[in-house]
């Protein structure tokens, strides 16, 4: 385990990272167009390192796939940020890749939200208590 997340440390390029997720799991069509529309969808996007925005999702992507080679949850993993950094809407990803692949990216979605507002509210408790 601790060597998966040692590679992926050290990976920074689109070029990389989709070498990676391509040694993690059988490439299909639908998969190959998830991608491409991740990279799509992300390419105005950057890091403050710089590095393509496109990467962290390739990334999260691999990692699901290291766990389970469902294609649904690696799809979703690839368009997790889509929804929430791009124009584009729950709806697009629910008409391009199905209902499954629409309902965990909502999950995901719902996560970040709940994450950041507990985040805050933790942020603001501790500033109050100071």
């Amino acid at each position: 385990m601790n060597s998966l997340f040692d590679k992926i440390k050290s990976i920074n390029s689109i070029e990389e990272a989709t070498l990676n997720l391509k040694e993690s799991i059988e490439f299909s069509k639908a998969l190959e167009d998830a991608l491409l529309f991740c990279i799509q969808a992300h390419k105005t996007q950057f890091r403050k390192s710089g590095e393509p925005y496109a990467v962290h999702p390739i990334l999260v992507a691999s990692i699901t796939a290291h766990f389970s080679n469902d294609e649904s949850m690696v799809i979703a993993a690839l368009l997790h940020d889509v929804v929430e950094d791009t124009n584009y809407e729950l709806l697009h990803i629910e008409e391009k890749y199905g209902i499954d692949v629409a309902h965990i990216v909502n999950g995901l979605t719902k996560i970040s939200e709940i994450k950041e507002h507990e985040l805050i509210s933790k942020v603001s408790d501790e500033k109050l208590l100071s």
